[in-house]
């Protein structure tokens, strides 16, 4: 029986995909952290600078509500994607590894192509010539120099940064950091220093909190607008 190996590229949910995948990346980088050691000072400027992209581009972006042409989408098609490229290479730079980097961005390329045809459809249904104009004009992901002009200028909201559920990923992302510093200085000193220790730990109780406190604050916001 001949496998129709494009049906089924076509077939596969690539939004789902990516969660799946996470998982074994996840325990791969740690594995290999472990092994070699973390180093947080490569990448930790790539991590923000993504964070900070994703941050501006949710505070703009209404999911399927409206299309979004303005700040960095006047850029790129992409923003949010763009943001999670580079702190995944901020994040691959932790530990050092030519191989997870070629990986991730093998992984990365493959999921988020899936993901964005999947979402240039959608797109197309929900706002027809008016994304077919903007998506003739701007680059799909890397940005290009020229900005995208158009009538349409989004308020930046941080309620919206909130309804997209962004402050929860910054938060889950100061805690991966954290937790990379954690291991690392265990790694390197051990048990020794009981009061460092004792900071570490509060630290990271603050940061659980704080992601907690990203949770509860996404739901209000969500019950406010309705979308709940």
């Amino acid at each position: 029986m001949k496998i129709n190996l494009i049906h089924l590229f076509s077939k596969i949910r690539f939004k789902k995909l990516r969660l799946w995948v996470a998982y074994p990346f996840i325990f791969l980088y740690f594995a290999l952290g472990l092994r070699t050691g973390f180093r947080l000072i490569p990448g930790i400027l790539l991590v923000f600078a993504g964070m900070f992209v994703r941050v501006w581009a949710s505070g703009l972006i209404k999911k399927r509500r409206k299309l979004t042409v303005s700040g960095p989408y006047s850029y790129t098609r992409n923003p949010l994607y763009l943001g999670s490229f580079l702190a995944g290479i901020g994040f691959c730079l932790f530990v050092n590894n030519i191989l997870l980097t070629v990986a991730f961005v093998l992984v990365f390329y493959i999921l988020y192509a899936g993901t964005i045809k999947e979402e240039e459809i959608l797109l197309t249904t929900l706002f027809s010539q008016d994304y077919l104009d903007y998506k003739n004009a701007v680059p799909v992901f890397l940005p290009g120099f020229k900005r995208y002009h158009s009538t349409e200028n989004s308020v930046y909201s941080l309620t919206q940064v909130y309804i997209n559920g962004e402050i929860i990923r910054v938060m889950a992302c100061a805690l991966l950091i954290w937790l990379v510093y954690t291991l690392q200085y265990f790694l390197d000193a051990g048990l020794s220093n009981i009061i460092q220790i004792q900071k570490i730990i509060i630290v990271f109780i603050f940061l659980v909190f704080g992601f907690w406190l990203s949770i509860v604050l996404r739901k209000k916001c969500l019950r406010n607008q309705g979308l709940l």
